[in-house]
């Protein structure tokens, strides 16, 4: 499904212009969707640990937290820079059905992209009382598709803000569902009521230019093609 959000018709000169879409798509049967849940929350804690060190030392030197999503220094997110979720075979599948959303997402809105794609992946946990503050992806117009795959989830949903009115669009978190929209889109979640935690698999999109010439060489290793 695409929902467009635009401009209402403008009033004087100094009304915002803008138009962009957020797609969503159910994948539940391509997912593997136990298997990636029990992947995820076994390997978890091992993630947290390898990286420790690494993440201490970017936070002294940028004051990088946990990407602005309030999920604090201990979690699985706060580690998302230095690891890809695409590294692991248990994983690898999602390769191709992160590149059939986004080929279904141009098409519906009839853009062609002939680029490679170049994706960073990575995981979040929630349990609960813990929720996903409000934060974009992006830091400059070099940054090109965000999105997420609901992996476990029960009774929340994400919430997709208006750029200039603070309008919010409100997705129901579903298993199996795929969303993206545009890595300059702020959003956020609800607080998560349930003892069942809260799983999905987030990840950053760049197109071919993007890649090459806003990625640091030393950090390309890092996202993989897609």
């Amino acid at each position: 499904m695409l929902h467009k959000f635009e401009n209402s018709e403008l009033k004087n000169p100094f009304n915002p212009l803008y138009r962009y879409f957020i797609f969503e798509d159910n994948f539940k049967n391509k997912l593997k969707i136990n298997s990636l849940k029990s992947f995820i929350l076994k390997n978890e804690k091992n993630i947290i640990k390898k990286y420790k060190n690494e993440y201490d030392d970017f936070v002294k030197k940028s004051q990088w937290v946990d990407g602005l999503t309030g999920l604090g220094k201990n979690s699985l997110t706060s580690r998302s820079p230095f690891y890809n979720l695409l590294d692991f075979k248990e994983t690898n599948h999602l390769k191709s059905i992160i590149k059939e959303a986004h080929n279904q997402f141009l098409n519906e809105i009839d853009l062609t992209c002939s680029d490679s794609l170049f994706v960073q992946c990575w995981a979040n946990i929630m349990r609960q009382n813990e929720k996903i503050t409000k934060h974009s992806h992006a830091s400059n117009n070099w940054d090109y598709l965000s999105g997420h795959i609901c992996v476990s989830t029960k009774k929340t949903y994400t919430h997709y803000i208006d750029p200039f009115y603070n309008q919010v669009f409100s997705s129901k978190n579903e298993v199996g569902k795929i969303t993206l929209f545009p890595s300059w889109v702020k959003h956020y979640t609800d607080q998560v009521k349930d003892k069942e935690e809260r799983i999905t698999v987030a990840f950053d999109i760049r197109n071919e230019e993007s890649y090459r010439l806003d990625v640091f060489n030393t950090k390309k290793y890092h996202w993989k093609e897609i």
